[in-house]
């Protein structure tokens, strides 16, 4: 089994692997779409302008190999923007055509909320069971826009943050996983988590 870590060239994708390089061996850096037909899990990191991001994975062949990955029924985790772009459509300097394994779209923070960005520590509340995650656990969270589910996708969202409680802090849809904060900069809660996710 190997696993890929998605290097789109605006992400932090050297954290989430030096992270998962401690849990195993068995990981690489995916810097071109051919790869992905020879991993077993890809991990989508975060961090960066969503259009920017969506741009250069369609340009250099990213977003069809992904499809493909994921209609082979392969796991997939998407991290902060890496979740964001799992949806349909994204709001980021001007709209985005994500890669709409979702319905739902992607909206300013301050749609919902006072703040504009949400950064720092903060609890989840589970709604449902996966990966092993503990209710009220604490995450480190970095973004300005999240996930705004519609009304039939509601299903998918696994936690929410307390007290942002119409922010989806975790989505999950079959061999989809999204996680909005940063589990590789959230200490032993973070680690675990990849860990549950490698161990899948």
């Amino acid at each position: 089994m190997m696993i890929g870590v998605l290097d789109y060239k605006y992400c932090n994708s050297k954290s989430v692997f030096e992270t998962l390089n401690v849990l195993t061996d068995d990981v690489c850096y995916v810097t071109d779409a051919k790869q992905i037909k020879n991993i077993s899990k890809l991990v989508i990191p975060g961090v960066g302008s969503a259009k920017v991001s969506l741009d250069y994975l369609k340009k250099n062949g990213f977003t069809e190999e992904i499809v493909k990955f994921v209609e082979r029924g392969q796991d997939i985790l998407g991290i902060c923007l890496g979740m964001q772009i799992l949806f349909k459509n994204l709001s980021e300097n001007g709209i985005s055509e994500g890669l709409s394994f979702f319905e739902s779209n992607v909206e300013p923070i301050s749609e919902v909320s006072k703040i504009k960005t949400n950064i720092g520590w903060r609890k989840i509340n589970m709604e449902k069971k996966i990966l092993e995650i503990e209710d009220n656990s604490f995450y480190y969270f970095c973004h300005s826009f999240f996930v705004e589910l519609k009304n039939s996708e509601k299903k998918y969202g696994v936690a929410n943050i307390a007290e942002l409680n119409k922010i989806p802090a975790i989505v999950n849809k079959e061999n989809i996983y999204g996680f909005q904060f940063h589990p590789e900069k959230s200490q032993k809660n973070g680690i675990k988590l990849l860990q549950n996710f490698v161990n899948l």
